[in-house]
């Protein structure tokens, strides 16, 4: 098989885990509304293991300096800060039924920074594992089920997210997917220009952990205090901590 071929292989696999959330079909209305704020609890948790678990540690591992990594994670959090300020003066997503009956403006906001950083972080997924295969195929493989071991419980919470901030489950379902389909762009992009795109990897992925770091941020502090579930942050963070060490 041509190793282009083995990549777009690799690469719908791991973007078939943005349709993790079409499970969430056979759930009633009244049960999915229960269940959303304490999956959006463990996705706050799973957005903060995956940029320290993950992100970081392997832009570390590409030799990405201290100073460039920092410099990175500043960046990724001052972008999602202006733009959650901005997505705050304009509204996009009307609540929907299936939605937590709290849906404001600020949650709306949610969508907006969680779709983007998926879009980010997917196309560095994608860019990757195109990278690893023509490093050589055993490489691929690893690198392949490395991120599809990460991305599993991360991908879970985006969709909370999703129904958390007013989205139908039809629509969250469709940009869970979109955001799968950056992953391909990413492995597009590395195929053109070839390995040297990994080097691009480096400085993107710890701007996508401060992205999440943001969003993680954002969705703890909207959150009212009783309602912040403490153990299931945990979980999301040591389940994502326990995928990047069997990674």
């Amino acid at each position: 098989m041509a190793p282009a071929q083995t990549v777009w292989i690799a690469v719908a696999a791991v973007s078939a885990l943005s349709l993790v959330g079409v499970s969430a079909l056979v759930v009633n209305a009244p049960t999915l509304r229960r269940l959303v704020p304490l999956l959006v609890d463990f996705a706050a948790g799973a957005l903060v293991g995956a940029a320290c678990f993950d992100l970081i540690p392997e832009a570390w591992a590409r030799h990405a300096g201290a100073l460039a990594i920092a410099a990175g994670l500043v960046a990724g959090f001052a972008a999602f800060a202006g733009l959650d300020r901005l997505v705050h003066l304009v509204p996009v997503v009307p609540p929907t039924e299936e939605s937590a009956p709290t849906t404001t403006r600020t949650n709306s906001s949610l969508v907006v920074l969680n779709l983007a950083g998926d879009l980010l972080h997917n196309f560095v997924d994608g860019a990757l594992v195109a990278a690893s295969f023509l490093a050589g195929p055993a490489l691929g493989v690893v690198a392949t089920l490395a991120i599809a071991l990460h991305e599993l419980p991360r991908e879970l919470g985006s969709f909370a997210i999703f129904l958390h901030g007013g989205v139908s489950r039809g629509r969250a379902i469709a940009l869970n997917a979109l955001t799968g389909v950056a992953a391909f762009a990413g492995a597009g992009a590395t195929l053109a220009v070839g390995p040297r795109v990994e080097s691009l990897g480096a400085v993107l992925l710890p701007v996508a952990g401060g992205t999440f770091l943001y969003l993680a941020r954002a969705i703890v502090l909207r959150r009212p205090r009783h309602a912040i579930g403490v153990g299931l942050f945990l979980s999301g963070l040591g389940i994502t901590a326990l995928a990047a060490r069997l990674a």
